[in-house]
């Protein structure tokens, strides 16, 4: 399908989420705290890389909850974290978060206080404009997770004058046939949609299913991710232009992003999650603190890590472990990089 692009649009950067499952059971209830924590951290990690990526809108593709019985504690976290973004944020419910009578989204108005926090609600699709970006965003917010509901189902025609873009959660079928399984997306409804992109859930691995002319993507489950084969979660960032096409590229949530304001002593303080050190690794020690003792802001632009060719901020800090409560790497720097990700290296 040939697809008609206005000269006139300005370039969109959207972020990708989807399948974050927050609440979700974690092995017991011995275990369910540290499980819970696992998650709110992933999903404050995906507003870090929203924010370090300067994203002028975040689309999160369903089930952000792992069931409509979702803590009120977990409610009043998701709210402080949305409240940190100043861009547009879309949700659409995915199956586990489905906009059942009395669900999370009945519920709790996501809106109230945020005007830049937007939920699909209509059954029939919605569309919800931001003339500020170029821009249209369609989705269908799911009432049941049946065979007979199709998230694309109803999708109207594209605005060649805006950027737009589909959400939807489902089960993708490579050929048109009778569906076994819920909420299915068909490989030629992603065709014949003819939109810009087309943000995807429900498969918990990344998959590329674009075709023709449409992109298409499932973000994955950015937790799922997270393990000793593979120490980092990823969200995708979508680039849209009219010179350069749609272009994805998978982003990574290992390390909190920071930004210049929070790089001053103290803001490493007991973040337990946010040392990758190799003396560390090495003695198979899990960090318990971190502690910034001093920040050189006069080497922000001057000091360049040879490994990524970035120019970063320096801190020096104290790692402690937990293997022999000793403290190693005093000295060990920070590099604050230009696309704000985090990262420990050995002085020089």
């Amino acid at each position: 399908m040939l697809l008609v692009v206005s000269s006139s649009r300005r370039p969109l950067r959207v972020l990708h989420t989807a399948d974050v499952h927050l609440d979700s059971d974690g092995g017991g209830p011995a275990q369910q705290a540290a499980h819970n924590e696992r998650g709110r951290r992933g999903f404050r990690r995906i507003v870090d890389r929203a924010l370090a990526d300067q994203v002028d809108l975040v689309l999160i593709a369903g089930d952000l909850f792992d069931h409509n019985r979702a803590s009120d504690e977990t409610i009043a976290f998701v709210r402080r974290e949305l409240d940190r973004l100043h861009q547009p944020v879309v949700i659409l419910p995915g199956n586990h978060d489905a906009l059942r009578a009395n669900a999370i989204y009945d519920r709790h108005d996501f809106s109230a206080g945020a005007s830049h926090v937007h939920v699909i609600r209509r059954l029939n699709g919605q569309t919800i404009e931001f003339p500020e970006l170029d821009a249209v965003v369609w989705g269908r917010a799911m009432e049941e997770h049946t065979p007979e509901f199709q998230p694309l189902a109803e999708l109207p025609s594209r605005d060649a004058g805006r950027w737009s873009l589909v959400m939807a959660h489902g089960f993708f079928f490579a050929e048109r046939q009778r569906p076994d399984r819920s909420s299915p997306i068909f490989a030629d409804e992603i065709r014949d949609a003819g939109w810009d992109y087309l943000a995807l859930g429900h498969h918990h691995a990344r998959t590329d299913v674009s075709q023709g002319g449409v992109a298409a993507h499932f973000a994955g489950a950015p937790m799922i991710e997270w393990g000793p084969g593979d120490p980092e979660g990823a969200v995708l960032r979508v680039e849209l232009s009219v010179e350069r096409g749609v272009r994805v590229e998978p982003r990574p949530l290992a390390a909190r992003a920071v930004r210049e304001e929070d790089a001053q002593p103290g803001y490493l303080e007991n973040t337990v999650d946010q040392v990758e050190h190799p003396i560390v690794r090495q003695a198979r020690a899990s960090v318990q603190a971190a502690l910034a003792l001093a920040i050189d802001s006069e080497a922000r632009f001057g000091h360049l890590d040879r490994e990524s060719g970035t120019r970063g901020m320096r801190a020096a800090v104290v790692v402690r472990t937990s293997r022999d409560d000793g403290d190693v790497g005093l000295g060990l720097r920070f590099i604050v990089q230009t696309d704000g990700a985090l990262r420990a290296h050995l002085p020089a």
